[in-house]
């Protein structure tokens, strides 16, 4: 895998990027501009490395950014949440001109340490991940639930490297008791609760929300490296699913 972002840029952005203070500002990013409005930007110029940054903020305590770093032939993205980046970072690069999406990277806080959640590594095929490359899991139940069910399924499908990890999910898939969670420092020490894995596959059933609404089904697997003795990584899921 390319490295085409350095943690140290943000740094270097933020203190010393220069502020752009203009009205309706947009990242010229069709799928960021029609959900986000953002207030302000900061610009820089990264030359030694041979890169462009500019930072879109949402509030004025410029703690919520969407960065966009740029190069010759690669373009990465995504939300930096108080200087650490977070949630799904797209790395593009340049084909004849055209950006094509090359991988997505999600990154997690844990303990206020950014660090790499999934990988999904893509071909021609930009609807669906190289199977057998980095790490990911896909939902196969649809994000809208209807109906007059108590209980809600949801099908999961584990992939990752067999070169880099072990095939071997024994431990199981664990859901939070507490789906308010939104810091994993101690995610080993919640409660929870264990559901199989088998085949790669999670067959997760849990209690339908009384409400409408958005909710996110939040918990973790752990997958075992190879070569290195007792090393597993955990991979947190955040099922997002839409009760109507």
């Amino acid at each position: 895998m390319k490295t085409y972002f350095k943690p140290y840029y943000l740094f270097f952005l933020f203190v010393f990027g220069c502020t752009k203070l203009e009205k309706n500002i947009k990242t010229n990013i069709e799928e960021i501009d029609t959900v986000f409005n953002f207030i302000n930007k900061k610009e820089f110029d990264f030359k030694k490395a041979g890169k462009f940054g500019t930072a879109y903020y949402l509030n004025s305590k410029e703690d919520s950014v969407y960065l966009v770093i740029e190069s010759d032939d690669v373009r990465s993205r995504g939300w930096v949440i108080n200087r650490i980046q977070q949630g799904d970072w797209k790395y593009e690069t340049t084909i004849k001109s055209r950006l094509k999406l090359d991988s997505i990277i999600n990154y997690i806080n844990i303990c206020n340490e950014q660090k790499v959640n999934t990988v999904k590594y893509f071909g021609e095929n930009l609807n669906k991940p190289i199977e057998n490359t980095g790490n990911y899991y896909l939902v196969n139940t649809s994000e809208v639930i209807e109906g007059n069910d108590t209980l809600i399924k949801f099908d999961v499908n584990i992939y990752f490297d067999i070169n880099i990890y072990e095939d071997n999910l024994e431990l199981g898939f664990h859901g939070f008791q507490n789906q308010k969670l939104n810091d994993f420092c101690n995610y080993i020490d919640e409660k929870r609760e264990s559901f199989p894995i088998k085949n790669r596959k999670i067959t997760i059933i849990i209690d339908k929300p009384r409400e409408k609404g958005k909710y996110i089904f939040k918990g973790f697997y752990l997958i075992k490296y190879k070569f290195t003795e007792n090393s597993f990584r955990p991979v947190i899921t955040q099922i997002e699913y839409n009760i109507k």
